[in-house]
């Protein structure tokens, strides 16, 4: 069944649909998660929260949003220096 899984450009234009190009380029392919250490869980870019109990996204083999289904990238925010 492998075979029969199409990307969604190819869904949508088989719909009979069209997206321009730069609005395509608009639209996210990727799903951003964020370490929050207050929650201790992970913010997507999806606007969803996800908890662990142990490790990250990866070392549990999440390749994948189970929210919205996109691919995962860990973003790893720069710490900020605390002046005291």
């Amino acid at each position: 069944m492998a075979d029969s899984i199409k990307p969604i450009w190819e869904i949508v234009s088989e719909m009979g649909a069209t997206i321009p190009k730069e609005e395509w380029d608009k639209v996210r392919k990727e799903c951003h998660w964020t370490y929050d250490d207050y929650l201790c869980a992970w913010d997507t870019g999806c606007k969803n929260c996800f908890q662990f109990t142990e490790d990250g996204p990866h070392q549990n083999k999440f390749a994948y949003c189970p929210y919205c289904g996109l691919p995962i990238v860990i973003v790893v925010e720069a710490e900020k220096e605390v002046e005291g």
